[in-house]
């Protein structure tokens, strides 16, 4: 190779990796919902398929439709969740500020459940006097100094509001184009990737496989928990359990939160409403059958639909989790699974080319082997 000729590779490859860069840039922001579009649109790729033959290869009909289903099913509960907790938080500032504002801490008082109200006016009447008489002040000065940082958080829920709305309509346009043209993106990736040919679909074929049991298992899990939930809300005698049971379902996608956690809270409002029996029940049910199910059940779903061990699994949704928060319960085990895909893909090559290679180059390499 000539000197001009190296210094043109070098170049160019500088410039791949300029571009490769920008490129990275240009993408980062929507990388998440490019991301999930093309999970959904591998757990509904079998789906499509039956759809466009049922509408008579009408591709662009079939991936419209399942966008719409997505859209109602996932995509609109979970902005609506959001709007609907930011609305509440609203009202409850103002009703508390207003309600102080007209009744002073009394007026506070009167809207507690009976057991808290109690409690908290044996606890006023145990403050020394001039500390009892100025706790209307004392209060009031709280509320100015927190009405800022109220404000501060219902314009921050709905700033995250807006970013979910605007995200959830990003991975929809991505589900559809994902849909409409999966296989031509997959040959697409094949064709160009460095690898042999063959190599890329594979890869995306354990992505597809992955990802889509890393999705049945935790809708499979929030379900299970919700029915779990839902059934302890019963024995409970929990006002409105379906709601509860909801709320649990939805808390259940959320890894700080969880649905034992949603069982727990609503133990502890069943408590402050003197129902001590129901909220200790309620405590037990959801630490042992509630949580257990997501600790177990899990790990086994995806073990089963990936082929890899539990223990792998169930430290790879900790790690992904811990490095990509809600995305590292697909981004974990998926990163597992391609790592192994590549080491079969190698082990593979090289036996492929050990079969290959002359009868003279085997006699070669064992007598290598052997005075090794």
């Amino acid at each position: 190779m000539t000197t001009s000729a190296a210094a043109a590779r070098r170049n160019l490859i500088v410039l791949l990796l300029g571009a490769m860069v920008l490129v990275t840039i240009v993408f980062w922001p929507i990388a998440g919902a490019l991301f999930l579009g093309a999970v959904i649109a591998g757990l509904l790729w079998p789906l499509q398929l039956r759809l466009t033959r049922r509408f008579r290869g009408s591709r662009g009909l079939s991936a419209a439709t399942l966008v719409l289903a997505t859209a109602v099913l996932v995509a609109a509960p979970v902005v609506g969740m959001s709007i609907v907790v930011g609305k509440q938080a609203a009202e409850v500032a103002m009703f508390v500020s207003s309600t102080f504002q007209r009744s002073g801490v009394e007026g506070l008082l009167r809207h507690l459940p009976e057991p808290v109200k109690k409690m908290a006016r044996d606890g006023l009447q145990r403050l020394p006097r001039e500390r009892n008489e100025n706790i209307d002040a004392s209060v009031q000065r709280t509320l100015s100094e927190q009405s800022g940082n109220a404000v501060a958080v219902v314009g921050t829920a709905i700033s995250v509001t807006s970013t979910l709305a605007i995200r959830s309509v990003l991975m929809l346009i991505a589900l559809y184009f994902f849909l409409y043209e999966g296989d031509k993106v997959v040959e697409w990736v094949d064709e160009n990737a460095p690898l042999e040919r063959g190599n890329a679909r594979q890869l995306l074929g354990e992505f597809r496989r992955v990802s889509s049991s890393v999705v049945l298992s935790l809708v499979v899990t929030a379900v299970v928990q919700a029915g779990a939930a839902l059934l302890g809300y019963v024995m409970a005698s929990v006002p409105h359990p379906l709601f509860a049971a909801s709320v649990t379902f939805i808390a259940a996608f959320i890894p700080a939160v969880g649905a034992g956690a949603a069982c727990l809270s609503v133990a502890a409002i069943v408590g402050l409403s003197g129902h001590t029996s129901a909220a200790i029940f309620l405590a037990i049910w959801g630490l042992t059958v509630v949580s257990l199910v997501d600790n177990v059940l899990r790990a086994f779903l995806i073990r089963d639909g990936s082929g890899i061990h539990g223990a792998v699994i169930f430290f790879a949704l900790l790690g992904g989790l811990e490095a990509f928060g809600v995305l590292g319960l697909l981004l974990g085990p998926l990163a597992v699974a391609l790592f192994l895909a590549i080491l079969r893909m190698q082990r593979q090559n090289a036996l492929t080319a050990a079969a290959d290679s002359p009868p003279a180059i085997h006699a070669v390499q064992i007598s290598r082997a052997v005075n090794s």
